[in-house]
């Protein structure tokens, strides 16, 4: 099996589990009521308690009407319960909100992605990189698709500029290894392989 055919499978596993969509589950920072909502709706839409999460996620909408978070978990809910155009909905509300959040091009990256839609995916990540250009989470996500559909050059372009943001972003420097090595670049690959596990000592996945 070449490495883009396990690399695609790895993309997908990172979108599907026991053959479903993951959830879309961004941190959630700070301790204000609204934060305490969300962390406690979207522990509840992981173990599948629609209802527990959505009555979660509308009350800290109303707490809090800005945070995205809110939106992007009530359309996780409606990918759930199978209602598609709901879901988009509520991904097109949290796109509205201060004319656009890194976050919330994040999680329209992952809608696209998840319909195969992979051109839109790639202008999300890409606009939600540029939104918040100290984060190299977009980047590694959009490294981490284009690798998987083959698209090698690109993928690493994108580890890379993940790479310069976060020096200490140790999934970049994996995914760059990954990309290297589909290209023969295999010195640099392993380099780049020592460095995640000098970041991350226990990730297994530089060893294998």
């Amino acid at each position: 099996r070449s490495l883009s055919a396990v690399l695609a499978v790895c993309f997908a596993a990172s979108l599907l589990h026991g053959g479903k969509i993951v959830p879309f589950t961004p941190p959630i920072g700070g301790s204000s009521p609204a934060a305490v909502k969300l962390r406690k709706a979207f522990a509840a839409l992981v173990q599948n308690k629609l209802a527990e999460a959505e009555t979660g996620f509308r009350a800290a909408m109303r707490l809090d009407p800005e945070r995205v978070e809110s939106l992007i978990g009530l359309a996780e809910v409606s990918r759930e319960r199978n209602q598609p155009a709901q879901e988009e909905t509520w991904l097109k509300r949290a796109l509205a909100v201060d004319g656009g959040t890194a976050l919330a091009y994040r999680a329209w990256a992952h809608y696209m992605a998840a319909n195969n839609r992979i051109g839109d995916a790639e202008t999300a990540f890409r606009k939600s990189a540029g939104i918040d250009p100290a984060s190299p989470d977009a980047l590694v996500e959009l490294g981490d698709m284009d690798l998987a559909y083959g698209k090698t050059e690109n993928s690493v372009q994108a580890y890379r500029e993940a790479v310069t943001r976060r020096p200490d972003a140790y999934a970049a420097h994996f995914g760059l290894g990954s990309a290297l090595a589909g290209t023969n670049h295999l010195d640099a690959a392993i380099a780049e392989f020592r460095e995640t596990a000098r970041l991350h000592p226990s990730a297994p996945a530089p060893l294998l």
